[in-house]
């Protein structure tokens, strides 16, 4: 009996110490212009936390020959990838603008971290370019000019839950993909680096009770 009561504890404790995390809701593959004009996602689309409203689009390729995907890269709160990829072709000048939020239902502690951007166009070498704008988290310049200049991550400041992104493409460059990859924390698990000093911390009261004693 005492051992089925310590097995059931047990299970309670490892319940309770495993995060909830809410119902993925795939975004899927979608037109850029269904999310410009309407339709199923008129509002936006959410992956896990992730929800994506405010599309705006100007570029030398129609928003309905582009497709934008949706990527969730781990559970709350490892964050999302949004891309854009035409179905043919590239471009040659792009203006792509939208707002990520995090839905505080689902995880209502995450803060934003850092965003990744990325621009593909092969050949590499290229001459592909383009800045990524992101308010708040500030300018991410991208260039194809060499391998290491394909992407770049813009540092977000503690606190923010809601970032606004803009990508301007050169005029006159080409290029086939856009992407960024929004990633997260949850400010209510500490971090390791956190366990450590409080662990110091702990064994140098612990020392230092001890030579008082």
């Amino acid at each position: 009996m005492r051992i089925l009561k310590a097995l059931i504890l047990g299970a309670a404790l490892c319940a309770m110490a495993i995060p909830s995390f809410g119902a993925l809701t795939n975004c899927g593959t979608v037109t850029l212009d269904t999310l410009l004009s309407g339709g199923a996602n008129q509002t936006g689309c959410q992956v896990t936390d992730k929800m994506f409203t405010n599309f705006s689009y100007t570029g030398s390729i129609a928003a309905s020959l582009i497709n934008v995907s949706f990527q969730s890269n781990g559970p709350v709160p490892a964050g999302a990838s949004i891309a854009f990829q035409p179905t043919s072709g590239s471009w040659t000048a792009a203006s792509i603008s939208w707002t990520t939020a995090i839905d505080a239902a689902v995880c209502a502690n995450c803060q934003f971290l850092a965003v990744l951007d990325q621009i593909g166009g092969p050949p590499t070498p290229n001459s592909n370019a383009g800045t990524f704008t992101h308010t708040p988290g500030g300018v991410v310049n991208v260039n194809g000019s060499a391998p290491g200049t394909l992407s770049g991550q813009a540092n977000i400041a503690p606190g923010v839950v809601s970032i606004a992104t803009n990508f301007t493409q050169t005029g006159g460059t080409t290029l086939q993909s856009v992407q960024s990859t929004f990633s997260q924390f949850d400010a209510s698990i500490p971090e390791p680096t956190s366990f450590a000093l409080m662990g110091i911390g702990l064994i140098g009261l612990g020392l230092l009770r001890r030579k008082l004693s």
